[in-house]
């Protein structure tokens, strides 16, 4: 799993204590994810447009901006980025706030914060792996629809050119077989057949039945 997450996401970094920087780059290395480090809300967004598949590591605080900026300015240039939220002081509220943004996680920076903050990564990449592959086989499936909605639409639809016998009128179908009128119709269209006689054929079978009471 390590090797398929340092591969797929880029761990960015938003934190502008470089000491505390250096600790979560050097925490997470360890993991084997792949680690860019920036300072501001600026670099962040400049970055995060750039670069598909990165899950943003963001303290609330930075010299710049804050979390919420950085966030509603991503929001405008139409880059969604997932995150986890890191704040030096625990706040409710703004935990609260976060999450209805999108935060996949929320961390204080408190003694076990190291070590946590793997867990909670590995974790919001498989959430990240999940949905992707949710994702995929809803699309995977709604193509599949598509094209057997299109393949019965042909099945079930007379159109173009049929090629007809001009003596027993049988239709020959796609394979060189032939077919009986009403055969065909029913095996390559919705519609159902009523049987009647039109007056041509009426007024001939009573001319025969006629005959046929003669001595």
């Amino acid at each position: 799993m390590k090797k398929t997450e340092e591969k797929t996401f880029t761990i960015l970094v938003v934190e502008d204590d470089e000491g505390l920087s250096l600790l979560i780059e050097k925490n997470l290395s360890a993991e084997g994810f792949c680690i860019v480090r920036v300072h501001t809300g600026a670099d962040a967004i400049a970055f995060a447009q750039k670069t598909p598949r990165t899950l943003m590591l963001l303290d609330y605080k930075l010299m710049d901006m804050n979390g919420r900026q950085v966030l509603e300015a991503l929001a405008e240039k139409d880059c969604s980025v997932p995150f986890v939220i890191i704040t030096g002081h625990g706040d409710e509220k703004m935990a609260v706030e976060m999450m209805k943004m999108g935060a996949r996680d929320y961390l204080v920076k408190d003694m076990v914060f190291l070590d946590l903050l793997p867990s909670v990564i590995h974790q919001v990449i498989e959430q990240l792996h999940t949905e992707e592959a949710l994702k995929k086989a809803q699309e995977e499936r709604e193509r599949l629809i598509g094209e057997l909605q299109e393949a019965l639409a042909k099945v079930k639809t007379l159109s173009g050119l049929l090629p007809i016998c001009s003596s027993c009128k049988k239709i020959r179908d796609d394979q060189g077989y032939w077919h009986q009128v009403e055969k065909y119709i029913l095996e390559f269209s919705d519609a159902e057949l009523t049987h009647g006689l039109c007056p041509d054929c009426l007024d001939k079978l009573y001319a025969e039945l006629e005959r046929a009471r003669k001595p």
